[in-house]
């Protein structure tokens, strides 16, 4: 499970490196680097938890199970990340827009690496003889 999600935790360190080292440069843009480290961190914890959902759903030749473990992992990463934009929303006057803005960026990002993840997992899926199904 490590090995699957390698590129998702490798993406998490880069984007918190980089929020840290350039945090100087991203203060003079106006864009705060607490934001972007804290939302990578949610839409990290989100990703993590509907991939490890999306996983054990490719893992199963049920196609309810498939649906379920699809959806599930939709709803947990949709709700987590409603619930934080609504809160920071909430709690912040005035919003950063700029680091909101990148936040949403950074939610498609790991998605599309999750779902390439989840994909090429299928690809490799064996069928219990050891041959490989599609």
């Amino acid at each position: 499970m490590k090995k699957k999600f390698r590129p998702i935790l490798i993406l998490f360190v880069i984007i918190n490196t980089l929020a840290i080292v350039f945090a100087k440069k991203l203060q003079a843009k106006g864009v705060h680097n607490e934001v972007i480290i804290v939302g990578n961190l949610i839409i990290f914890i989100a990703t993590f938890a509907s991939g490890w959902l999306y996983m054990r759903a490719v893992e199963t030749k049920n196609a309810q199970a498939i649906m379920r473990g699809v959806y599930g992992g939709f709803m947990i990463k949709f709700f987590l990340l409603l619930a934080a934009s609504i809160a920071y929303i909430a709690l912040v006057k005035p919003i950063n827009k700029p680091a909101f803005f990148f936040c949403m960026g950074l939610y498609l990002v790991y998605h599309f690496l999750s779902i390439n993840t989840v994909l090429t997992q299928k690809k490799t899926t064996t069928d219990g003889e050891g041959k490989t199904s599609v």
